[in-house]
């Protein structure tokens, strides 16, 4: 029985082997074929075998794996199965579904000895929040699966989550580039790096001014996790796109979960605010998953609101009863996003294409006047027209 190891080296051969039956396929890659490779470690039918991949492409797939005496059928059952259990080498994959990654991934207590350093204290002007183990690796493997990763050069805009940490330890990007605000950030991103090998560069940056010129039109894909409010996406949205090569089609991710202010928050209000969003900056959202980012609320962020909240029940009826006394006062965070929507948030993943960003200058009183404060949204309602 023939070695078979999932690695670069394996992965690069088939697509190019197999590509050759079926050449305008535009999604037989590697993530593809190591998604069929996983459905088939415990037999699978035909049918049954899922990828974005077109039908010729699966059975390319197929057959290169039976000519090369790794894949079996059942006649009785009708499953396809590998005849042997791969090796994964997850530092050259193109990625996996978080299910898959989190059964083989061979790193993961390296995963978690990294983010029990992330014990920093979140500081609520830059409006940081940390998201979960589950997250950072689903995130990883969207931008994995969308071939946002290997051979690319990506920054992270802001990093408090490292995410830049995780994409260079599983992937195999061409170059990393982190900005931050934050020293202590960028400082254990800086550690992390150099105790792991992985040539991570970190610039201090305040994104409430335009990239510094060495780092526009350079970079394949985006990555941001901005503060809660419309504004503030927005921001970190345009100096992602600035950050993006010219006459090449690159990729951005966000994500998009605001404070709930009526009338922001209804399926119509938001559709226009997408669509004038996509038209104005010239992108186009090909991706949207909700409820895939789940925050980590401090313990203490907990305790408090959970304290205040009980003080609030001490009313002698419902009628006094005000919940809103169980976010006031409880702390900075919970003050500054006292109608903060509990709903994990949607990631949304975009294509651009000399996209323009909306914001371009310094975000200074001019440009309020113009786009409206950062943590408001009054420009965008009246150029939409919200009542």
């Amino acid at each position: 029985m023939p070695n078979f190891e999932i690695n670069k080296k394996f992965l690069g051969s088939m697509v190019k082997e197999c590509k050759k039956k079926n050449p305008l396929d535009p999604n037989f890659t590697s993530y593809e074929i190591s998604r069929i490779i996983f459905q088939l470690v415990n037999g699978n039918t035909l049918g049954n075998i899922t990828s974005k991949m077109q039908v010729a492409s699966v059975m390319a797939a197929l057959g290169y794996l039976h000519y090369k005496e790794l894949l079996s059928y059942d006649a009785g059952t009708g499953l396809f199965k590998l005849k042997v259990i791969p090796n994964w080498n997850l530092k050259s994959f193109t990625g996996l579904q978080y299910h898959v990654l989190k059964e083989v991934l061979p790193k993961g207590d390296l995963l978690n000895r990294i983010l029990e350093e992330r014990n920093l204290e979140l500081i609520s002007e830059y409006a940081q929040l940390f998201i979960n183990i589950e997250t950072l690796l689903r995130k990883f493997t969207l931008m994995q699966s969308f071939n946002d990763v290997e051979g690319k050069d990506v920054i992270f805009v802001g990093d408090d989550d490292l995410l830049s940490v995780f994409t260079a330890l599983l992937g195999d990007a061409n170059r990393i580039t982190v900005l931050d605000v934050d020293e202590r950030i960028l400082g254990l991103i800086d550690k992390l790096s150099e105790e792991n090998d992985l040539n991570i560069e970190t610039l201090k940056h305040n994104l409430m001014f335009p990239l510094p010129s060495i780092l526009q039109g350079k970079f394949d894909t985006f990555c941001t996790d901005s503060s809660h409010c419309l504004g503030g996406i927005v921001l970190f949205v345009s100096r992602g796109i600035s950050s993006l090569k010219k006459e090449t089609e690159t990729a951005g991710y966000f994500n998009f979960q605001t404070v709930d202010e009526a009338p922001l928050m209804s399926f119509q209000i938001r559709r226009r605010i997408f669509e004038y969003l996509t038209n104005r900056m010239k992108v186009v959202i090909s991706c949207a998953l909700p409820s895939f980012s789940y925050y980590i609320i401090p313990k203490e962020e907990n305790q408090m609101l959970t304290e205040k909240f009980l003080e609030a029940l001490s009313a002698p009826n419902f009628e006094k009863f005000k919940p809103l006394s169980a976010y006031r006062d409880s702390s900075t965070f919970i003050e500054f996003y006292p109608y903060f929507s509990m709903e994990p948030a949607t990631t949304l993943r975009i294509t651009c294409l000399n996209s323009e960003p909306l914001i371009t200058g310094e975000f200074d009183k001019e440009s309020e006047k113009e786009y409206g404060p950062i943590y408001s949204w009054k420009y965008l309602k009246e150029k939409i027209k919200i009542d």
